[in-house]
């Protein structure tokens, strides 16, 4: 059985902070807050500021993530929690590391490799979602992930192997 962790001096509950990092550069951090007014999915960057980005899932028809919230700011442990979680991915190309925040103590929750196996979009709060991501922010995203150097005679040898 796992702790629950709470804010007894909030209302609202615990925040997710889910840390993407190339590479072991932290790029964005995606925060997961659910508020008595609903459920929030809110960007900040590396340096801690707020991005005006959204999350399609891509899951349904109309799958788009739930708005930002102006309330979520970025945590107070940020800079220490950015060191953790750039820390944890020094060596991996791309992991999304998520950790919480409670009172002045920071909890590890889990590693993510691959974030939306591929099905999530970002796009603009200005942007209407039509359907398509906007590529040129999401090749952006996409510029930060720099795969390991494999020869192509090794990408043969694995795949003869099975």
């Amino acid at each position: 059985v796992e702790e629950l962790l709470s804010d007894l001096d909030s209302k609202d509950k615990v925040a997710n902070y889910k840390f993407f990092v190339f590479s072991g550069t932290l790029r964005y951090v995606q925060v997961e807050s659910k508020m008595p007014e609903g459920y929030f999915l809110t960007f900040f960057g590396a340096e801690g500021e707020r991005l005006g980005i959204r999350k399609w899932m891509g899951l349904e028809e109309g799958g788009k993530s739930s708005t930002p919230s102006d309330k979520v700011k970025a945590p107070s442990k940020f800079l220490e929690m950015k060191k953790v979680a750039e820390r944890i991915g020094r060596d991996i190309d791309m992991v999304r590391v998520d950790l919480y925040q409670v009172g002045e103590t920071i909890y590890f929750s889990e590693l993510t490799p691959y974030d939306g196996s591929g099905y999530s979009f970002f796009y603009r709060d200005a942007d209407r979602f039509e359907g398509r991501p906007p590529p040129d922010l999401n090749d952006a995203f996409g510029a930060f992930w720099e795969l390991p150097h494999i020869p192509l005679w090794r990408k043969i040898v694995n795949c003869m192997r099975g």
